[in-house]
């Protein structure tokens, strides 16, 4: 999904979508940290600004779309529990996580009283959870973690970090 969630950026129209690939592009010379266990390819090819060669179809945009809105969801579910302890808003800068190298955005930090919490949220297929029993993909926990590394080296104090997995209903 941390390719998904990159191509999302990319299709978005609105002006807010358009500080975001403003955002993007001042640091487009690092890797993605959702680029970590996906094709080694691609990530070369965005940060040459070339055109990708298989572009998304209108299904995969559709999961896409669907995927933000799951997430969306979650941000209200967390909202209510949590309050303004949880930053998700896509300007948040409390979100952004990088190094020299890399760059990141989180979907959701929650600040509990026993500390902070990485959420990266997924996602998928029902097939996923219940024929193939194949979660957690080992990239979304690599994802993840690189978060998780790239926020202590900003300076924090280290986080719990949770994947959180829903089904979509395709």
């Amino acid at each position: 999904m941390g390719i998904v969630h990159d191509a999302f950026l990319w299709h978005l129209q609105t002006e807010q979508e358009d500080n975001d690939r403003a955002w993007q592009e001042a640091h487009s010379h690092r890797l993605a940290v959702s680029d970590l266990g996906h094709c080694v390819r691609k990530a070369y090819l965005r940060l040459r600004k070339s055109q990708e060669t298989h572009p998304h179809d209108d299904y995969v945009l559709s999961i896409m779309r669907d995927g933000n809105m799951h997430q969306d969801d979650t941000a209200r579910a967390l909202t209510a529990w949590y309050g303004d302890q949880v930053h998700w808003d896509k300007d948040d800068p409390a979100l952004c996580v990088g190094d020299d190298k890399w760059r990141g955005h989180l979907d959701f930090l929650v600040g509990t009283p026993a500390g902070d919490v990485i959420v990266e949220h997924k996602a998928t297929n029902p097939d996923n959870f219940c024929k193939r029993n194949r979660l957690p993909y080992p990239f979304h926990c690599y994802q993840l973690a690189g978060y998780g590394i790239l926020r202590q080296k900003m300076g924090h104090p280290p986080a719990r970090l949770l994947l959180y997995y829903r089904s979509w209903g395709h």
